[in-house]
């Protein structure tokens, strides 16, 4: 049989235990932040579908709070503000959505739509537009920029926006009827 010896007791003093937790809570708070934070987004989710306006907002608060850098949490308080025709607070929220979800399209279309509510057209035009760069076929985008061309009295570029819509859905008849509509109101 081997002698087997047994492992040696290392002594560490209160000091060096005292810096092993502090490090140890310190790394683990860092590492965990954006996990908890994602939990909050995924609770403002969930109340998103119950239609619990408030919890949500809450969850997504705390999510930004953990984690200001959440893009998602933004959106998502963004979403909450606007159901609620709070257009400043969902546009300030879509802001910051933006700057940390840069190629998320429907943050530029719900600001462009804040946009148009707000008839600042041009506004929502050039947000539109964002959106669809990153998303071709952004359908509802494009329905924004078309309206926002009509009230605008740019009826030539909402003409050419509608045909743009009526290559995405080529079944549909809306498409076809506004095209009629600008084109009598350029003959006018």
């Amino acid at each position: 049989m081997e002698n087997k010896k047994p492992f040696p007791v290392i002594q560490i003093s209160k000091r060096d235990r005292f810096i092993v937790l502090f490090l140890t809570t310190i790394l683990s708070i860092f590492f965990l932040r954006p996990y908890i934070s994602d939990l909050n987004v995924w609770r403002g989710d969930t109340f998103i579908l119950n239609n619990d306006t408030k919890q949500g907002i809450n969850a997504y608060k705390k999510a930004t709070i953990v984690n200001p850098r959440n893009g998602e949490a933004y959106d998502g308080l963004g979403y909450f503000y606007f159901t609620q025709n709070k257009l400043d607070l969902a546009k300030d929220a879509y802001k910051k959505a933006i700057k940390y979800t840069p190629r998320e399209p429907m943050n530029y279309y719900f600001i462009g739509f804040i946009y148009f509510k707000e008839k600042n057209y041009t506004k929502a035009i050039i947000y539109e537009k964002k959106a669809i760069e990153i998303k071709p076929d952004y359908l509802q985008a494009y329905n924004i920029i078309a309206n926002s061309y009509d009230k605008l009295g740019k009826f030539k570029e909402a003409i050419r926006t509608w045909e743009k819509i009526e290559k995405i859905i080529p079944n549909s008849e809306k498409p076809s009827i506004k095209i009629k509509e600008l084109e009598k109101k350029l003959e006018i």
